[in-house]
């Protein structure tokens, strides 16, 4: 049982529901959440009251030290595991012990500005479930395909070609419908999750698409839209160490294409299942000559996986 396996210690300084809980999950980033807390105590004075809801997973003793250290500047939920979680499964921990009306999902390796919140709470009125813009700390080489698509048409998804845009770092004049959003950032209205969930299955690995799989359940289920906001946004450091990642390159991809297999299948009518692995083919063929690494080991293993 979870008690058994873990141990929960909480924080609460409240008499009243904050308005936000701040989820973050952290995995051996002592020095990255430590950032995101130092970002936390400096926000506007004016900003609206919320929590931090912060899950340790794994439980590593220096993040917990770091985390206890701040417990008397913020209100903090602290949910520590011994064992460790995948993503998915922390997340919804946290969920579970959250308290604000809204859910503001980040990363552990984000940098805030000292108007976020103020920024959040414009929108929350008015949508249920958004994302700012994602300024990157480097810049990431994509494809001329990728850039085209992100440009034409941002947060969208593709069943056809197994494909999902991006586009979250581009500036409109106006906030956009996208079908997906990414977990770097998310705001979801506390009634939204009642009966939604991140998936484990796709937290297990790299936590590719489980951001995309809540966002697009929490829009079928309550029947709500996403929306992409660019008028105000965070930093993503892109830390190269610790996180839910795999850092072996085949099995980054192993997992990479064993979830795409399952967010399509759960998601879409199985007559887009064949182009999918067509498609899916063709860009291992491209990685395997890019990165110089023969692939189709990977691609094979997750084929196995997907028609077992």
């Amino acid at each position: 049982m979870w008690r058994n396996k873990q141990m929960l210690c909480i924080n609460h300084s409240m008499n009243s529901h904050p308005q936000f809980s701040i989820i973050i999950v952290t995995f051996n980033r002592p020095t990255l959440i430590k950032q995101v807390l130092a970002n936390l105590v400096s926000l506007d004075v004016q900003s609206p009251r919320f929590e931090v809801v912060v899950v340790n997973d794994g439980g590593e003793k220096e993040t917990e030290a770091i985390i206890r250290s701040y417990e008397q500047a913020l209100s903090i939920r602290y949910i520590a595991s011994s064992s460790r979680l995948n993503s998915s499964v922390a997340r919804n921990k946290a969920i579970d012990q959250a308290q604000g009306t809204h859910l503001i999902f980040l990363d552990d390796d984000v940098l805030l500005s000292r108007d976020f919140l103020m920024n959040v709470s414009k929108y929350v009125e008015h949508y249920d479930v958004f994302s700012c813009r994602i300024e990157r700390h480097r810049p990431i080489r994509s494809s001329s395909f990728a850039r085209f698509f992100s440009w034409i048409t941002p947060g969208a998804i593709f069943p056809l070609l197994g494909y999902l845009s991006g586009g979250f770092d581009i500036v409109y004049s106006h906030p956009k419908r996208v079908h997906h959003l990414p977990g770097c950032m998310m705001v979801v209205k506390r009634s939204c999750c009642a009966t939604v969930r991140f998936d484990p299955t796709l937290g297990m690995g790299n936590g590719y698409l489980d951001d995309a799989d809540f966002s697009l359940s929490v829009e079928r289920e309550n029947k709500v839209q996403l929306w992409y906001i660019s008028s105000f946004s965070l930093v993503h450091l892109q830390a190269s160490a610790g996180g839910n990642r795999e850092h072996d390159r085949c099995r980054w991809y192993f997992f990479y294409l064993t979830h795409k297999f399952y967010f399509f299948k759960k998601h879409f009518l199985p007559l887009y299942h064949v182009p999918i692995i067509i498609f899916s083919f063709f860009e291992t063929s491209i990685r395997s000559i890019i990165w110089r690494e023969n692939l189709f080991g990977s691609f094979i293993e997750a084929l196995r996986y997907e028609i077992q």
